[in-house]
């Protein structure tokens, strides 16, 4: 019985997780503030893998765009 009491109590959890969930995503996209300072870090798992340089450019291109006066780490 008391096996069952725990299965029970954990469905219900994760029921109500669920049910939950949509509200968190119901928030909107937060949009960046041209010139406002912020802090981008990559940390690569290989050098020279080309996914990961290409992701290095596009976050120049993106701190180029929104004019982030932090350098890039």
């Amino acid at each position: 019985m008391r096996k069952y009491s725990a299965a029970l109590a954990i469905l219900v959890i994760m029921g109500m997780l669920t049910a939950l969930a949509p509200a968190a995503m119901a928030q909107g996209p937060v949009k960046a503030t041209p010139g406002q300072a912020v802090k981008m870090v990559l940390l690569p798992k290989f050098l020279g893998n080309l996914v990961f340089d290409q992701a290095h450019e596009g976050a120049l291109e993106a701190a180029k765009e929104l004019q982030n006066p932090e350098p890039l780490q």
